[in-house]
């Protein structure tokens, strides 16, 4: 590597270094220490021991610890992670948060900016991390030892990588084996008409499914088809204020069954349908961007640790506003625009708007249902744009 090269790595490094700092200072100060870390840790001891992998967990740090509700392949994944001391399995995963965040702003950006040099590319990457650790998001899902990060690393490098040594599908496949919910990503090769992706990624996922089957036989019967798959929490979507979703929003607000279903109903076809817009007509980026926040909507359960694919929106837009900050007078309107919603999104992800309410209703005001529908609402209006602009720019793009 010539000093060149290795002075723009070494920038990245700092920046990698001071982030995880941040966030081992910022842990302990507002979260509850590595809480689902504790659980892939109990679970895999669990299993290990010969007891009951979707049982009670506790720990004898932090006592009550979250069940075990990842398939059994799970174990395989998160081994690295419980074959040293916790306190070793905290920082590793910090580390290892960090670096995925990194090398999601890096395809990213480089798929945004093909013609850049790598240096360029690298140092916007490292002057962006420490804003994106600060996310709400991102220093949830770290502060809580949550593997979200790992998981959108794999869906970003399989999709939006140039070239892979992998053939597109195998890392989506192997997401979905481990947490499921990346299963929905399938949306963005099947409607950007790479079938042989979509084909690849659910062949990867059985495979892994039945590596699990082979590991933890009775285990896997139990996820699958004894009801631990479809818990009833897992389906009506929980009204506290971190789950950001279509149905948790609509539980906020307490309606009768029939205007709820109602309304859940037709929300959920406007997001299908501008997602599948979105996706199949916007730019690549984009589009995926766009699956992810279909994903996230229609779930029952997306607690705000899972919406890390924010911190890429973050960076896209503030991308967006650099590129075209000191371009033609039209274009420089569009960079003011970006500013404001660079400003807008940084501003509602960073000091956690849904906060302020009261912890779970259900007699908010209602300027706190202002806040606590912060990420649905302005997730729908992304979906809603995006659909849009992408049919506008289809339809004048067409003879």
């Amino acid at each position: 590597m010539d000093p060149s090269s290795r002075r723009h790595w070494q920038v990245i490094g700092v920046s990698i270094a001071l982030c995880v700092a941040i966030e081992l200072i910022l842990v302990p100060r507002f979260y509850n220490h590595f809480i689902d870390l504790n659980a892939y840790w109990q679970g895999n001891v669990a299993w290990a021991d010969g007891r009951d992998l979707y049982g009670p967990l506790s720990s004898p740090s932090v006592g009550w610890v979250p069940n075990f509700i990842y398939p059994p392949f799970a174990l395989i994944a998160l081994a690295p992670f419980t074959m040293t001391s916790f306190s070793v399995a905290q920082v590793t995963t910090v580390a290892a948060s960090v670096v995925c965040l990194a090398i999601c702003g890096y395809v990213i950006l480089r798929r945004l900016r093909p013609d850049a040099p790598t240096y360029t590319t690298v140092r916007l990457v490292a002057v962006a991390m420490p804003v994106l650790v600060v996310l709400e998001p991102v220093r949830t899902t770290v502060g809580l030892g949550q593997i979200n990060l790992l998981l959108m690393t794999a869906v970003i490098v399989d999709c939006l990588a140039p070239s892979t040594r992998l053939p597109r599908g195998i890392l989506v496949g192997l997401a979905a084996a481990i947490k499921v919910t990346p299963a929905a990503f399938l949306l963005f090769f099947l409607l950007r008409r790479d079938f042989r992706a979509a084909v690849t990624a659910v062949i990867t996922g059985l495979v892994a499914t039945a590596a699990g089957f082979a590991l933890a036989p009775s285990a896997s019967i139990r996820f699958w088809f004894g009801g631990i798959l479809f818990q009833p929490h897992r389906v009506s979507g929980p009204a506290t204020r971190e789950n950001q979703t279509i149905a948790a929003s609509l539980n906020r607000l307490h309606l009768s069954e029939t205007t709820h279903l109602v309304a859940r109903a037709v929300l959920v076809v406007v997001v299908l349908v501008a997602g599948a817009i979105a996706i199949r007509y916007a730019d690549r980026t984009l589009a995926l961007l766009a699956n992810a926040t279909v994903a996230l909507l229609v779930s029952p359960l997306s607690w705000v640790a899972h919406w890390v694919w924010l911190a890429m929106a973050w960076l896209m837009i503030a991308h967006h506003a650099l590129a075209t900050m000191h371009a033609d007078e039209a274009s420089s309107r569009h960079a003011r625009r970006g500013v404001v919603v660079l400003l807008v999104v940084t501003a509602a992800f960073m000091v956690s708007p849904h906060d302020f309410a009261s912890r779970n209703g259900p007699f908010w005001q209602p300027w706190e249902h202002l806040v606590v529908h912060t990420y649905p609402v302005m997730a729908v209006v992304f979906l809603l744009v995006l659909a849009y602009h992408s049919l506008r720019r289809r339809a004048t793009a067409s003879p």
